[in-house]
């Protein structure tokens, strides 16, 4: 008699139920802070932490990136090698979105466990804006990952495929809008990069990436 891991689904990657008609199995991205799940507009004003009337202070996504973000400072000794970030220090990286003088996003992958890196070792994430519109309002961004460069960012094929491992993390990549444009809405696209990775924009089969509009007065 066979014993099924109930943890574990039996059939993953191009096995899985999900990969229907054309599309292979993708991992999805997304972002935080997000204050609301039905949102994707970020908006806030640089000057002001606290919000008043209808203007957003950047307090509120501080507090939410804080919590976010605690459960990748949980000390875990026992699954220390599932969770190590290779050098990425979350709490050198706070002050930056904390000042208010900058956007700081992680993006974060779901839909792991349909699908695992091919021909990659590591699976590169790069941000711009959506249009060429969008595009002239981003001057410069900075990554800060498992890649250790600042141009664009990554992580490793190892956190693939997701097989509810104990102390698992998924892994993060921040994005750094070092330098945009002020008072005015910018579409935001983040697509994850590999060979296996398709991108489909359709709302029923958005895959391989995520989109946000941010506003910073």
């Amino acid at each position: 008699m066979a014993i099924v891991d109930k943890r574990i689904p039996p059939y993953r990657g191009n096995s899985s139920v999900f990969a229907f008609d054309t599309l292979r199995p993708n991992p999805g991205l997304g972002f935080r802070p997000q204050i609301s799940i039905e949102k994707t507009l970020i908006k806030y004003r640089s000057s002001h932490r606290d919000s008043w009337g209808n203007h957003e202070g950047w307090g509120v996504y501080k507090e939410q990136l804080d919590q976010y973000l605690a459960y990748y400072t949980e000390a875990d000794v026992r699954y220390q090698q599932v969770i190590d970030c290779k050098g990425l220090s979350i709490e050198k990286l706070r002050p930056q979105f904390y000042q208010g003088k900058s956007c700081l996003f992680d993006i974060n992958v779901f839909n792991k466990t349909l699908w695992t890196s091919e021909f990659s070792d590591y699976i590169l994430v790069q941000c711009n804006g959506k249009n060429d519109i969008d595009r002239d309002f981003i001057y410069e961004i900075e990554y800060f990952s498992q890649m250790n460069t600042k141009t664009i960012g990554g992580f490793h094929q190892n956190f693939f495929p997701y097989v509810n491992q104990d102390g698992y993390r998924s892994p993060l990549v921040f994005v750094y809008f070092k330098r945009i444009e002020t008072n005015v809405l910018i579409n935001v696209e983040c697509r994850a990069y590999a060979q296996n990775i398709d991108h489909n924009d359709s709302l029923e089969y958005k895959t391989g990436s995520v989109h946000f509009e941010l506003i910073v007065e």
